[in-house]
């Protein structure tokens, strides 16, 4: 579990940097994997190959995660996030990763972003 949150915060760190996460998502990500935005879902192609259009994360800071382990090994992490960027200031979220144990490494599935907000529930 430790490794796959480490992943995890890589890809934050990776997103501040001028070389952007693309990397990242080539190494880490399932080739069918997705991430679900507010707005659309992303395929890992997209990721890949579309970011070099983003500017880095000025700032990001993340809450302390909690772990699910489910059935064949698969790791769920939740945690909440907050980043500021040219094109998205101040976005604060719930963000869930689930993570699938294969070859001796952590690799991810998908990734959804909940926007912190009101809801009636």
């Amino acid at each position: 579990m430790d490794q796959a949150w480490q992943i995890e915060q890589e890809f934050w760190q990776a997103s501040s940097d001028e070389v952007g996460p693309q990397q990242w998502f080539a190494k880490y990500m399932e080739t069918d994997g997705f991430i679900v935005l507010p707005n659309r879902v992303v395929n890992r192609d997209d990721l890949v190959h579309g970011w070099h259009d983003r500017k880095p994360l000025k700032s990001w800071t993340l809450g302390e995660p909690s772990f699910t382990v489910i059935e064949g090994g698969n790791l769920v992490i939740r945690y909440e996030a907050h980043f500021e960027a040219d094109w998205l200031p101040s976005y604060d979220a719930f963000i869930t990763s689930v993570y699938v144990w294969g070859t001796g490494h952590w690799t991810l599935v998908c990734r959804t972003h909940t926007p912190r907000g009101s809801f009636p529930f």
